[in-house]
């Protein structure tokens, strides 16, 4: 998988590599999608790159989609709220939290919005499942909305759709599979290196992998 992400971000042979300022590094985390366990794991791989590493700026830009589909939207939330206390993080909005703030007050987008991965989100919540199968759907996106405290939806809104910082433009981007395959990536950046730390779920539980970018 290292690999495949390597090939998307790959370039002609005489371009120039696309740099950060002196002093900056970034860890640049794709779609969480509610793995909260993958998330930990990830974050003490990043915390601790970070720290081996020579003194730098060190910025965490999550891309998106922090919630729906996995079974921790809610966790993981917190936990992003908690990591952006301890360190400097930045947020992009994803599509699905785009889908969860319409979702407030439009019943065809809350209809998308379960569709898509928010029945996980909102029993995550706490939501009764017995409830959340049998209600009807008015009365679900009432209880839903209920359910979602506003400093979330505070959190959530006050998400940015890009960030650019020396050569590079973050914006809402696919993962690597996390609520589907079990493995989370983040890519790291200084100057001109890029490399990869993944958190892979496994049959002896959840690993790292850190991988520096081959140049051809």
């Amino acid at each position: 998988m290292l690999a495949k992400i390597r090939n998307l971000l790959g370039r002609a042979p005489s371009a120039r590599l696309p740099q950060l300022p002196i002093g900056q590094r970034i860890y640049a985390i794709g779609d969480i999608h509610g793995r909260l366990d993958l998330f930990e794991r990830l974050i003490e791989a990043i915390e601790r790159d970070d720290a081996q590493r020579n003194s730098a700026h060190s910025l965490v830009i999550l891309l998106g989609d922090l919630i729906d589909r996995g079974p921790d939207s809610a966790g993981v939330l917190a936990r992003a709220r908690q990591w952006a206390r301890e360190r400097d993080v930045e947020f992009i909005q994803g599509n699905h939290e785009e889908m969860l703030l319409v979702s407030r007050d439009k019943l065809d987008a809350f209809r998308s919005f379960l569709k898509f991965g928010g029945r996980e989100t909102i029993l995550s919540y706490g939501m009764d499942p017995q409830f959340v199968m049998d209600a009807e759907l008015d009365e679900l996106q009432r209880a839903a909305m209920e359910a979602i405290p506003q400093d979330d939806f505070d959190f959530i809104d006050g998400f940015q759709k890009m960030i650019r910082v020396g050569d590079y433009v973050f914006v809402h981007a696919g993962d690597t599979g996390a609520y589907m395959h079990g493995r989370l990536t983040a890519i790291g950046l200084q100057g001109s290196e890029r490399w990869f730390i993944q958190a892979c779920e496994s049959e002896d539980g959840i690993t790292v992998q850190v991988a520096a970018e081959a140049h051809a």
